[in-house]
């Protein structure tokens, strides 16, 4: 299976990409910290996962996970935890939440691609075993697994039979393309890889470019150390912490707890971050349209019924030329090449106040998004006042306006550096609340639009190179995704029609 992180953008309008050739050789040397190189972090990790001194070569990413890892094959995803930590009953109840937040989500998922279930429905009925199983773990539970031989969470758990074979037939059949029209191309689940600490988050990514070349390109970054995500092959490895917002740690022992933001925070980080992994191995091979992360928002703010994660998300590559990484995927072209800035911890503050994350997505951020709507046609000045949002940033404003999708979303220019991060932060609430509508109001009744929705969902399996995301919703939904303005009939306009209503 083709990398999920050679997927390469649809265009600059998408992503947030340098468009210069870089040396990569010298930026990989750079060090994630004052103190710490990247070999020496690497070294760290090789030293109390192998045997200590140890050549890279005798300590592979596949022997490493065998011998230190907890492995939980949950459905659609392959979870794998570092067992040194299982001794932390709060890490231990903070994995159980993680662990019961991805059977929700699988649930959710399977609402979208199969709405209407079979009469006998056995796999919801699996799920709903296998959350009860998880749910009734005893305090202990985790310390079988730390000392087992086998780290399968079932052969060292040893659950009753029914629910081993509950858990054996739910993977099997949500991975079934003879039953679901959109499964991992490869028929295996997603690996998940769980970090909990910061400096275990670091080590990993460090280790990860001694034992992949690709990786090393990608990853060897100094911004890395604020990331909270990135791949190992078709592994994707997600922090559990932030990095801490005041300060610095150069040997990065402290970390910011995901639960400052909100009790479920950490539960939504991972949930986002494995279904952007789920997408990706779903079509491993088709450009990145702007709305995977949308969809994954919409997966995320289902479980946990809000969606406030910040997304330092971790590399980003193209299929030609390797690039700094971004997190941000915003609409519009930079005429004059270079680069835009990722957001750094000391900006997160910010990010957490912003206007445009307003309740939390709780209402699918229909209240700021209609505010902004609200000003920009104060400002419209002879456009429609339907397509205009006002960004703000140091003390002053900027206009943008629709279409923020489609081929003519490229066509605009990025905000000056003074709005790009409230530029960003305007177009997660969007893009989220985009889909949000589509699922609840993308047709005539709600029942109509949930089966749409779904026929969507399920036609992005049929995506490739030459069948793009907006050839594919024009023949679910009969019109294009956006226009130029307007005057065409496109779902972005039905959907600002939806924010002025406020409904």
């Amino acid at each position: 299976m083709r990398n999920p992180l050679t997927r390469f953008p649809r265009s600059l309008a998408l992503v947030l990409l340098a468009v210069m050739c870089l040396d990569l050789g010298a930026r990989a040397q750079e060090r994630p910290s004052p103190k710490l190189t990247f070999d020496e972090l690497a070294r760290s990790f090789i030293d109390r996962h192998c045997k200590k001194g140890a050549p890279v070569t005798e300590c592979s990413f596949d022997v490493v996970l065998e011998k230190s890892y907890a492995r939980f094959d949950l459905g659609l995803f392959a979870v794998v935890y570092p067992v040194e930590f299982l001794e932390d009953k709060g890490k231990c109840e903070a994995l159980r939440s993680v662990l019961l937040g991805l059977v929700d989500l699988e649930q959710r998922w399977l609402d979208w691609i199969e709405p209407v279930p079979p009469a006998d429905d056995t796999l919801r009925k699996d799920l709903s075993s296998m959350r009860g199983w998880i749910k009734g773990w005893k305090a202990g539970a985790f310390a079988n697994l730390e000392r087992a031989a086998d780290k399968d969470w079932l052969v060292a758990l040893k659950p009753d039979a029914a629910i081993g074979d509950a858990v054996r037939r739910a993977q099997a059949t949500l991975l079934s393309s003879e039953r679901f029209a959109i499964v991992p191309t490869d028929g295996k689940a997603a690996r998940v890889l769980l970090c909990p600490t910061r400096r275990d988050f670091m080590e990993l990514l460090s280790y990860g470019g001694l034992v992949d070349a690709d990786a090393r390109a990608r990853n060897w970054w100094s911004i890395s150390a604020d990331w909270t995500q990135f791949w190992i092959d078709r592994t994707v490895c997600i922090a559990l912490e932030y990095t801490p917002w005041e300060g610095s740690d150069p040997e990065f022992r402290t970390g910011l707890a995901m639960t400052k933001l909100s009790s479920t925070g950490m539960v939504q980080h991972v949930s986002q971050q494995a279904a952007l992994a789920l997408l990706r191995q779903c079509a491993p091979t088709v450009p990145e349209s702007t709305l995977d992360r949308a969809l994954a928002a919409a997966l995320t703010l289902q479980v946990c019924g809000e969606f406030t994660t910040i997304d330092n998300a971790g590399s980003v590559s193209t299929s030609g030329a390797r690039t700094a990484p971004y997190e941000r995927f915003v609409p519009g072209g930079n005429p004059k090449g270079g680069t835009l800035p990722a957001i750094k911890a000391d900006s997160q503050n910010a990010i957490v106040e912003n206007h445009w994350r307003k309740g939390g997505g709780k209402d699918r951020f229909l209240a700021p998004l209609r505010e902004g709507q609200k000003l920009g046609a104060k400002e419209a000045k002879g456009k429609d006042p339907l397509a205009n949002f006002v960004l703000v940033g140091d003390g002053g404003k900027h206009v943008v306006y629709a279409p923020f999708f489609g081929p003519h979303a490229g066509e605009q220019e990025y905000p000056p550096p003074a709005f790009v991060i409230d530029y960003a932060e305007f177009f997660r609430s969007y893009r989220t609340s985009f889909v949000c509508w589509l699922a609840d109001h993308g047709d005539t009744t709600p029942a109509a639009a949930k089966e749409k929705f779904s026929k969507l969902v399920r036609a992005l399996s049929t995506c490739t190179l030459e069948r793009s995301f907006e050839v594919v919703v024009s023949e679910v939904y009969g019109v294009p995704i956006s226009g130029k303005d307007g005057t065409t009939d496109s779902l972005e306009w039905r959907f600002l029609k939806w924010i002025q209503s406020g409904k």
